[in-house]
């Protein structure tokens, strides 16, 4: 949750490929990977995005874009509906 709160404000984000990040951060375009266990890249990657206003810029806004299109309120509040016309149903007739 944490990076997802963190994209939806706007700021770029430094992670590593662990569980589902590769899923929801490409390297690069909307965030910044670093190898688990790895103290040097990690000061590396912060160094990059410290010395670089234009990529924190493109990579803060990526992740916002992405946010609102893919975790925004209106996508959540469609998911929860669907979920619940398509158990009603199941329920309503003995099914479910």
């Amino acid at each position: 949750m944490a990076l997802l709160e963190a994209m939806a404000a706007g700021l770029p984000v430094v992670t590593t490929p662990v569980g589902g990040i590769p899923s929801l951060i490409r390297d690069g375009e909307n965030g910044l990977l670093v190898p688990a266990g790895s103290p040097g890249a990690l000061a590396q990657a912060l160094g990059r995005l410290a010395a670089d206003l234009e990529l924190r810029g493109r990579l803060g806004e990526a992740g916002r874009r992405l946010v609102e299109s893919d975790y925004g309120v209106e996508r959540a509040a469609a998911a929860w509906l669907a979920l619940y016309q398509e158990l009603v149903p199941a329920a309503a007739s003995g099914r479910g």
